[in-house]
Parts: C-alpha cells; sequence; structure tokens
C-alpha cells in the first residue's frame, strides 16, 4: 500500500525547533504593531496667519504658507504650528519647539542646518540643504505618507538623540549620514517604506522597530555601517547592504554582525529590487505522489531574477534541487520533486537578482511516508531537456517504458530493469512537440499497468 505524502510543519528560517510544530497547528492571523500616528491630522492652510520674513511662531499659533515659489530669509519657532502647502525655500530657521507640517503637495526646502526641539510632519516634500538635529523627548520626525519624500542634501547627518528623539518612515527618505543615539525602537519601519543612507552608524540597542500590515520596508545602506550596537529590528525590515559595505563596531563581531532580526540582502544595489525580490508565500503539497510547490513573489520580478529550489534532509543543510528564470511580471511560480525519500524532506526557494542579492522563503516540511509507484520529474518539461521516471518496485523484475502521443501512437519503447524498492531512468525525449504525452509502463511477469500524463511545453 503506497500512502501519501503529508505536510508536517512550515516554519521561518530563523525559527528552527520543535515548538513551531505546535504553534502552526493553530496558525493564528498575524496582527502587527503600527508606527506612532503623526500628532496633528492633515489639513488645509486656509486657517492660520500667512507666514512672513523672521515670524515668531509661539505655543498657540498657526502659520501658514501657501502659493510659491517664495524665499523667506528665516522663520522662529517657539511652540505652535507652521503649515507648508505650496513651495516655500527657508534660508533659516530656529526651531526650539512647535510643529513643522509640511502637508500632501506642499514643499519645503530648508538652506541651513536645523537643530529641531519639536516634531516634523511631513506629507510632501522636504529637502534639507544642511544636518538636521532631533533632540529632546518630544522631538520626531514624521515622513508620513508613502507618497512622502525626505532629503537631506549635501553631506549633512540626520541625528536622533536624546530619550524620545523619533523617526517614523511610511515613504522615501535619502540620507547622506544617519546617527542614532535615541532610545529603543526610535526608529520605525513601514510598509513598503525606502531609506537610502550613505553611512549608518547606530549607537543604540534595538533602535530599529516594524510598525504596518506585513508588507516589508527597506533600508538601503550604501557607504557604511558603524555597529556600535545591535539594531534589532524584525524581518519584515529588509536591509539592502551595498557591496562595499561592511560592518563595523562593537556589535560587528554579533552572528547578525550588528543587523539583528532585520533581514539582509547583501550585495543589492536598491530597496527597489529589495522590495521586489520577496517571497510572500511557499507552500508545499502532495498530489498523486509528487511533492508540488507553489511560491509567490512580493512584486512582479523584472524578469532578470533566478528561482533555486532547494532541499534538505536535516533542515540546515540545503542543495540545489531546481532552478527557474524569473519572467517579468510574473508572481506565482511552481515545481515539483519526485526524489523524495522516506522521511522528512525539507524545502525552501532561493531568489536571487541579476546584482547577486539573495531572498529566502520560509522553509516548508514534508514527510514522504512511502513511495509512490511510478512518478516522471520534471512535468510539465521542456521540450529540449531530458526527464527522469521513478519507479518503485517490490521485487526485482523488468519493465516496458512507452512514450505514446494522444493519438495513442508509440513514440519510443523501452526495456529496463527494476530493483526492489526506489529506482530511477533517465530518459532523452528531446525534439518533441510541445503538448501532452502519455508514459505508460508494464512490469513482468504480472503484466501491471500504470500510467502518467506529462506535459512538454516552452519556457521550462
Amino acid at each position: 500500500m503506497f500512502l501519501p505524502y503529508r505536510i508536517i510543519y512550515s516554519f521561518p528560517v530563523k525559527l528552527f525547533s520543535a515548538f513551531i510544530l505546535l504553534a502552526l497547528l493553530i496558525r493564528p492571523s498575524f496582527v502587527y504593531a503600527q508606527c506612532p500616528a503623526a500628532p496633528i491630522a492633515a489639513t488645509s492652510c486656509a486657517v492660520g496667519t500667512a507666514v512672513t520674513n523672521g515670524a515668531n511662531i509661539n505655543s498657540g499659533q498657526t502659520y501658514t504658507f501657501s502659493g510659491g515659489p517664495s524665499t523667506l530669509s528665516s522663520v522662529n519657532m517657539s511652540g505652535g504650528t507652521l503649515r507648508i502647502c505650496g513651495d516655500l525655500t527657508l534660508s533659516g530657521m530656529n526651531f526650539n519647539s512647535g510643529n513643522l507640517i509640511i502637508e500632501s503637495g506642499g514643499k519645503l526646502t530648508l538652506n541651513a542646518s536645523v537643530n529641531a526641539g519639536g516634531s516634523i510632519i511631513n506629507r510632501g516634500t522636504l529637502i534639507i540643504n544642511g544636518s538636521l538635529s532631533m533632540q529632546g523627548s518630544v522631538s520626531a520626525l514624521y515622513n508620513d505618507l508613502s507618497t512622502s519624500v525626505f532629503t537631506l542634501q549635501n553631506g549633512g547627518t540626520l541625528t536622533l538623540s536624546g530619550s524620545g528623539a523619533s523617526l517614523v518612515n511610511r515613504g522615501v527618505m535619502t540620507i547622506n549620514f544617519l546617527l542614532v543615539q535615541s532610545s529603543v525602537g526610535s526608529v520605525c519601519v513601514s510598509n513598503a517604506s525606502i531609506m537610502t543612507i550613505g553611512t549608518l552608524q547606530n549607537n543604540t540597542t534595538n533602535s530599529f522597530t516594524y510598525g504596518g500590515n506585513g508588507a516589508p520596508g527597506c533600508i538601503n545602506v550604501t557607504t557604511a555601517a558603524i555597529m556600535n550596537n545591535d539594531v534589532g529590528g524584525t524581518s519584515l525590515v529588509h536591509i539592502c547592504k551595498g557591496a562595499g559595505v561592511t560592518p563595523t563596531g562593537a556589535a560587528a563581531a554579533d552572528a547578525s554582525n550588528g543587523w539583528g532580526a532585520a533581514q539582509v540582502y547583501s550585495g543589492c544595489t536598491s530597496c527597489a529590487t529589495v522590495l521586489a525580490l520577496r517571497i510572500s508565500q511557499f507552500t508545499v503539497t502532495e498530489k498523486e505522489g509528487n511533492i508540488s510547490m507553489q511560491w509567490t513573489t512580493g512584486e512582479p520580478p523584472a524578469g532578470n531574477e533566478v528561482f533555486y529550489v532547494e532541499k534538505s534532509t536535516d533542515g540546515r543543510n540545503f542543495y540545489t534541487l531546481t532552478s527557474y528564470e524569473a519572467r517579468a511580471g510574473q508572481t506565482i511560480y511552481t515545481s515539483s520533486d519526485a526524489t523524495a525519500d522516506i522521511g522528512i524532506q525539507y524545502y525552501r526557494i532561493k531568489m536571487v537578482s541579476s546584482a547577486g542579492a539573495t531572498a529566502y522563503s520560509e522553509i516548508t516540511a514534508v514527510e514522504a511516508a512511502a513511495y509512490q509507484p511510478f512518478w516522471v520529474y520534471p512535468n510539465p518539461v521542456s521540450p529540449d531537456k531530458p526527464i527522469t521516471l521513478y519507479l518503485y518496485s517490490e521485487v526485482t523484475t523488468t519493465a516496458e517504458i512507452s512514450l505514446i502521443n494522444m493519438t495513442g501512437q508509440a513514440i519510443d519503447k523501452r526495456t529496463i530493469g527494476l530493483a526492489k524498492g526506489k529506482n530511477s531512468f533517465n530518459w532523452g525525449i528531446r525534439k518533441l512537440a510541445t503538448g501532452i504525452y502519455l508514459i505508460r509502463m508494464v512490469t513482468t511477469p504480472d503484466n501491471k499497468v500504470l500510467y502518467q500524463r506529462i506535459a512538454i511545453t516552452s519556457g521550462y
């Protein structure tokens, strides 16, 4: 009696332990924490006083700017709110406290370094030609929407210091130098956000965290990483580590090189690559004795990535079973394995970009309780590739195998010997027309007949 394969458990790559089996039997829904919300909701610039050169904005006051482009020499903030809905350039700014808000569609260019003692909420575009220091217990920078753009130019440094200084990124940020020396979880990365950093210096343990609905956010470190403490994070914080980036600092000697639980992609060139280079779902099922795999990418691939189906017998040491080239725009891929032995088999998908960046799926395990008598691999198969027949026999015997087209014509016929147990036979069926074929096996002396259908199609 031939028993089917059965899936017994699936677990993330970094959580290889026995308790996962019990946890996944329950299969709860995941609820993710959210990045802190901006303290002031979006609104128009219809209410408030039009800002002018040298304006002093105090507690309880609201100043606004609409229209532009226009340039002001300086503004002084000691509480209150400055809301930007147009295109404004400031040559200087004293920011002791209060709230600086750039609404969606608004743009603010600061041509000076700023020490911010309050909150900056950017829902539009914020460009700083200098350094920005977030300091004090209430200072926070919110790049608040997926469309928000924050750029720190001219070699400026963004510094988070003090117990309450924080950064939330939901959009796109470009920073020459990021210095983190505030509190735990002071940098929150949200869904599909992108933060490009030349040099990252992290002086705070567990400074990075994730808040979203399960879509990862990305941090691209292009030049250097000074890891004086472990950034922490989660696997939903994706690190795009440039080819020339070698972490230094006390935490660089850790097993994670200071990246903590974050998912690191080495040698990659941009967050766009990393966010596309993601396998969001990987399933393994049994059907008619064959182990079938299906995986889904996070974003449609560009078409120059390669998937490697990897297999292991212990869940730690993997080898490549087969590979597939990604197709531009295609997000769902399938494969199968007819080589499984009795016992537990482990599978994962490795995805490699043209630049050499690598991502892995979760590991999924199946138990092969017994062999199926007859299987073909790969299936489907490209016309220019051979197939392998896997045959299980309870006795030593011979078998006649025939390749039959859909008109019933036997195109090829072979007689092979079968040993007791599992057998494999390579068959070069090259240069056949695409279509559906049958492979028939007749064993002797009992004349037992078994069939397998095989699809020959281009692209496999």
